[in-house]
């Protein structure tokens, strides 16, 4: 009989989001390896803008969502071009924020409240063994802590995300105490970063049993025939970021440099971003005749959809903030299964930069370097065959982030984290 994981998420299976599409692709391979993993979070139908499949995943969801949340999703779900039903809903989203303020009504407390009745059902009905909760969101982890504890269950801690504020070469806990106590009542604690997991070794707050993950790839059928996205056959290369880009994840230096290499080569580039960009950058861009040209802004996808565009461009790209040097982006992992070249820009010591020259199937360079930038992306663009053929050439160390691999991994930890280690008498790393 399969042991069962109940953890508690802000973004679970059937949102949009990093949490969602990790736990969605990890829940069918875990049950094969002897975990059937049970999530509680809030209701995507209330807080995500982009609903997901959830492949099945057993998921209980809160409806403890603050109106103007709910407002803001509705709003969000429209097009641009709908402007009266954008506004009728942002309206009622200000009225909203304003009747909970009148009655002091503190909607994070009344989210927490209602995954805490969730969680109790799923409990009462389901022999669960395991409780985890995952940060970014720390209440929420916070919420399995103090679950996990009532129910005298043991305490699986993963961190997505640092709760800390991490400027460049500046790493400060939030909370110290509190985490403390968490992390030590934790079997185990896995961190989304070997850099994140050596951070908090460093600042005294890990000090029982720990270890890292990576996320993964999946492979999918792509169905449709989508043409290249740059929409000419060899006078234009696709270039493919998917995600937001906000100011923390800087692209002056990118913009300079695609600019330089559309400027003096034959073979131009069209840098696809699907998500929103912050203004500074949008409006360089429209100011710009060559950078219109090159560099398109589109609206955010599916999750589906981001997998038949990557299929359609011929080079995909991960931007990683200055300041977030231990952040492993999931889109780095999410599309290797697509072969294609990868390009990433991120800070000096992030450990992504010695994961791909490790695989071989792309180029690391400094976000804030224009020079590094332009010369990386000459690098992608000359030797395009080389890094595709790095993947069946290191195929074995490119599978080692394929979902069932990784299944493995989380199969490992979840098994080590019922175990105390007073049982096991040794740590885990």
């Amino acid at each position: 009989m399969n042991k069962k994981a109940l953890i508690f998420l802000g973004q679970p299976p059937g949102a949009n989001g990093v949490q969602s599409t990790r736990y969605t692709k990890l829940a069918k391979p875990l049950e094969a390896k002897g975990w059937d993993l049970y999530f509680v979070g809030p209701d995507p139908r209330l807080t995500s803008v982009v609903l997901e499949p959830t492949r099945g995943a057993r998921c209980f969801y809160s409806s403890g969502i603050a109106k103007a949340r709910y407002y803001s999703v509705l709003r969000h779900r429209l097009p641009k071009s709908h402007l009266l039903g954008r506004s009728f809903y942002a309206a009622c989203q200000a009225f909203s924020m304003i009747i909970a303020r009148l009655k002091n009504q503190d909607t994070a407390v009344e989210f927490l409240k209602q995954m805490r009745s969730v969680g109790q059902q799923v409990l009462t009905k389901h022999k669960i063994d395991l409780i985890a909760g995952d940060c970014p969101e720390f209440e929420v982890l916070a919420l399995a802590a103090e679950m996990a504890s009532e129910h005298k269950l043991p305490l699986f801690a993963i961190y997505e995300d640092p709760y800390a504020a991490r400027e460049v070469n500046n790493f400060t806990a939030h909370e110290y105490d509190r985490q403390k106590a968490i992390i030590d009542q934790a079997n185990l604690t896995a961190f989304a970063s070997s850099l994140t997991r050596q951070r908090y070794i460093d600042c005294g707050l890990v000090k029982k049993t720990s270890t890292y993950f990576y996320d993964s790839y999946d492979e999918i059928e792509n169905t449709l025939n989508i043409e290249n996205e740059a929409g000419s056959q060899g006078t234009k290369l696709s270039f493919l970021h998917l995600g937001n880009l906000a100011q923390w994840r800087p692209i002056e230096a990118l913009l300079s440099a695609l600019k330089t290499y559309n400027l003096n080569s034959a073979q131009s580039i069209e840098f696809n971003n699907y998500g929103i960009c912050y203004p500074q950058a949008v409006d360089a861009v429209k100011k710009d005749h060559v950078l219109s040209q090159a560099f398109k802004l589109k609206g955010s996808v599916s999750w589906s959809d981001s997998h038949l565009r990557a299929a359609a461009s011929d080079v995909l790209v991960t931007i990683i903030g200055p300041r977030h040097q231990d952040n492993c982006p999931s889109k780095f992992f999410e599309y290797m299964g697509h072969h294609k070249p990868l390009l990433v820009l991120g800070p000096h010591g992030n450990p992504v930069a010695d994961l791909l020259n490790n695989i071989g199937v792309g180029v690391y360079a400094d976000i804030e370097d224009t020079s590094a930038i332009l010369r990386a992306i000459e690098k992608v663009v000359d030797e395009s065959d080389k890094f595709r053929h790095a993947y069946t050439l290191n195929r074995k160390k490119v599978e080692r982030f394929s979902v069932n691999s990784v299944a493995q991994d989380w199969q490992k930890m979840l098994d080590r984290a019922i175990i105390s280690e007073h049982e096991t008498g040794s740590k885990f790393s």
